[in-house]
């Protein structure tokens, strides 16, 4: 499967407190653990400008919590095509059950058009590494660094007690409805609980003011994360608000963003004509929506 193909590994150990996807063009481009160094991340995210639109590629940032380990992980690809024009994408699960689509959100409909190449079968141990080709320099002049092929290592020793499935358990979440997009490309999706939240981290870029919220990290009680939207660590998380929080939207060329967040109780009811505040409720799962199209929120109860 790699012959003829320089393939570069990613370590995932005890240090590794969260993995970081780049995509672009339903493709992923990159691949990254984030051990804590905003510094590593800054050239990583530089690798990967150089190489790319930086217009066009998403980070999705996942949290590896204490004691959770990454025990399956499986290739997303469109049915009877080859090479980057499948549109792989990684999928993992963790020992929690969490589990994250590292690409565009596929609607229901659409999904007999995909199928699932699992990476681990069961007997296989934890998974410490995931390998690619996206920096092969040979194949990166006909593809543009899109990767086409995945691979994992794992720890034999290192044992899983739990049976794999086949493919990851599918997400019956249905994306916004735009005119004029194509409902299988058009959104990347990530969702989190709101019971036991404590307090989250905003992302926001300082240099499209109309889009300054990327993405929020959430802490929860029992001291485990999460992550949605955009989460990068070579912009500014310094600001941090306690939940319940609020989301201000803004609508700028047609497109929906997330401009704010800010303490619910610290609300002092300035409405501008030209946004609209939304509250985020105690209970529920959040999802935040992101792509080419905008940024928007949408409460689900389950």
């Amino acid at each position: 499967m790699l012959e003829g193909i320089r393939a570069y590994i990613r370590k995932l150990d005890i240090l590794t407190q969260g993995l970081v996807v780049c995509c672009c063009h339903s493709s992923n481009i990159g691949i990254n653990g984030f051990s804590g160094t905003p510094e590593k991340f800054k050239a990583f995210t530089n690798s990967i400008n150089q190489r790319s639109i930086v217009n066009h590629t998403f980070w999705l940032y996942f949290p590896i919590n204490d004691g959770e380990f990454i025990r399956a992980a499986w290739v997303r690809r469109v049915k009877r095509m080859d090479g980057s024009g499948a549109m792989p994408i990684l999928v993992i699960e963790t020992s929690l059950g969490r589990t994250m689509t590292f690409g565009h959100h596929v609607p229901a409909r659409l999904r007999h058009l995909y199928d699932y190449l699992p990476l681990v079968k069961n007997g296989d141990g934890v998974i410490t590494g995931i390998f690619h080709n996206g920096l092969d320099p040979q194949a990166s002049k006909f593809r543009s660094g899109k990767i086409s092929v995945f691979g994992v290592t794992c720890n034999e020793k290192q044992y899983r007690s739990q049976a794999l499935n086949p493919e990851p358990t599918p997400i019956h979440l249905d994306a916004p409805q735009l005119p004029g997009c194509n409902p299988g490309l058009a959104w990347y999706m990530t969702k989190a609980r709101l019971e036991g939240l404590c307090r989250v981290r905003v992302c926001r870029d300082r240099e499209e003011l109309h889009q300054s919220c990327l993405g929020l990290l959430l802490y929860y009680e029992d001291g485990h994360l999460e992550s949605l939207g955009q989460v990068r660590w070579d912009r500014d998380l310094e600001h941090e608000v306690l939940a319940p929080f609020r989301v201000e939207n803004v609508v700028v060329g047609g497109k929906n963003y997330i401009k704010d967040v800010r303490k619910d109780a610290a609300y002092t009811g300035n409405f501008l004509k030209e946004s609209k505040w939304q509250s985020v409720p105690r209970y529920g799962t959040l999802i935040w929506w992101f792509g080419h199209m905008g940024n928007r929120i949408t409460i689900y109860h389950d």
